[in-house]
């Protein structure tokens, strides 16, 4: 009977993509195939919240959570907005800063999620 600490490591190599072929994560743990596919069946659940876990890591760790895209979108809103106010449209036409701020705009909205 393998270990459960085994079993766990099981499930994180799964769950950063590593594949259960024998070759990789059977041959790094000492277990054999047949317990690889045994183990990939019975513990999915586990491999797929531990992908949640690294995923949501991953998105705090570089800003990616909602708030922060809105915080991020807003910023350049506001600087195409200042950039509007003090051109001189020698390098931009006014079409460009117009589009420019209608697709940082349409950004921001898709953003909102009204609360019920």
């Amino acid at each position: 009977m393998k270990s459960e600490a085994t079993k766990q490591k099981f499930i994180q190599l799964r769950a950063e993509g590593l594949s259960y072929a024998y070759a990789k994560i059977g041959e790094q743990l000492n277990i054999s195939k047949g317990t690889c596919s045994k183990w990939e069946d019975q513990l999915t659940d586990e491999i797929a919240d531990l992908k949640k876990d690294h995923l949501q890591e991953l998105y705090e760790e570089y800003g990616m959570q909602k708030e922060a895209r809105i915080k991020a979108l807003g910023k350049v809103l506001n600087k195409i907005d200042d950039a509007i106010d003090d051109a001189d449209f020698s390098a931009m036409t006014p079409a460009q800063l117009l589009d420019a701020r209608l697709k940082y705009q349409k950004a921001l909205n898709n953003e909102y999620v009204p609360n019920y």
